[in-house]
């Protein structure tokens, strides 16, 4: 199902996905759904499913990240924004999930947002952005 979906092959991934999904969801298999959505311009349903597979596991926070990435991606930037900021808490303001969120903050325009991320990724003054 990964295959299909770096491929491009959102068909084949939909196809491989649904079933999955429908028995007994499993965090990856929400996160790729995710993915999927936002790649079809299904905001609201990527942001579910990267919901969904972090409630089930919040080791899976990479999910809203990397949704969040892929909506920030698509122009979706309040949907990308919010998904990032949860990622970030559930990954414990981790540097990473916080230059993510600072990337999509500054492609958006917000400029102030961006650079308390930053800011707090880097450590400085020990600033925490929100």
């Amino acid at each position: 199902m990964a295959e299909a979906l770096d491929r491009g092959d959102a068909a084949a991934a939909r196809t491989l996905l649904v079933p999955l999904l429908e028995a007994d969801p499993e965090p990856e298999a929400l996160r790729l759904a995710a993915l999927l959505a936002a790649r079809a311009g299904r905001p609201r349903d990527a942001g579910l499913q990267a919901l969904r597979a972090a409630q089930l596991d919040t080791a899976r926070w990479d999910a809203l990240l990397d949704t969040g990435a892929a909506l920030c991606r698509r122009g979706r930037f309040g949907e990308a924004v919010r998904l990032l900021e949860r990622g970030a808490e559930l990954s414990g303001r981790s540097r990473p999930a916080l230059l993510l969120l600072a990337s999509a903050d500054a492609t958006a325009g917000r400029l102030r947002e961006a650079v308390a991320a930053l800011d707090e990724a880097e450590g400085v003054s020990g600033r925490r952005r929100g």
